[in-house]
């Protein structure tokens, strides 16, 4: 099975989902990030 990548990764503000490794990772395929806080 073959993955596409998203256009937008909605994550939470965690320091996760806020370190450079993984917003870099992102930034390097292109896709956008949003923080909206929903859910917390």
């Amino acid at each position: 099975m073959r993955y596409v990548a998203p256009d937008i990764m909605s994550t939470d503000q965690g320091s996760l989902f806020t370190s450079q490794a993984f917003t870099g990772l992102l930034k390097d395929h292109e896709i956008k990030i949003t923080m909206n806080g929903k859910g917390a």
